[in-house]
């Protein structure tokens, strides 16, 4: 083998693994992400996403966080709260910045309900790669079950 094939095998193969690195940061990069922003809040209306990646958005982005209160809970819990009043600023600065993160992950408790509505109903139209049959399969698959039903009428 010449100089110049060996040094392009190198070059090629440098370039290769290169790639894959590069893919490999970027997927870690997404699961951090994955955990300090609701991304699954936007696949639920994304018809391309992939619903074992939404799962998993979903569980990463709550992993170590308390769920919210359902509403009924919430009209519930009034009491115990801190009034945010001066004297309250002053001394008690830490809980009330847990209350205001507290608050913005009671603002998701709609979307957490939407998004367990998207799993039950998505569910049986997922490929085994986890990619959600289009409109057009769903209605292929819906006409194959109803000929299959009439066919015996």
């Amino acid at each position: 083998m010449n100089t110049k094939t060996k040094n392009l095998l190198t070059l090629s193969l440098l370039l290769i693994c290169a790639s894959a690195l590069n893919k490999l940061k970027a997927q870690a990069d997404t699961t951090k992400n994955y955990a300090k922003y609701p991304y699954w809040v936007k696949m639920i209306n994304d018809p391309n996403a992939n619903y074992f990646e939404a799962q998993k958005a979903f569980d990463l982005f709550w992993e170590g966080k308390k769920m919210p209160m359902e509403e009924a809970e919430m009209m519930n819990e009034k009491e115990g709260r801190l009034k945010n009043n001066f004297v309250n600023k002053l001394f008690k600065a830490k809980e009330l910045k847990e209350q205001q993160e507290e608050r913005e992950l009671e603002a998701l408790a709609f979307e957490i309900k939407k998004f367990r509505r998207w799993l039950i109903q998505t569910e049986p139209y997922i490929h085994d790669d986890g990619s959600i049959m289009s409109t057009e399969e769903k209605l292929a698959l819906y006409k194959k079950h109803y000929e299959e039903l009439t066919k015996y009428d």
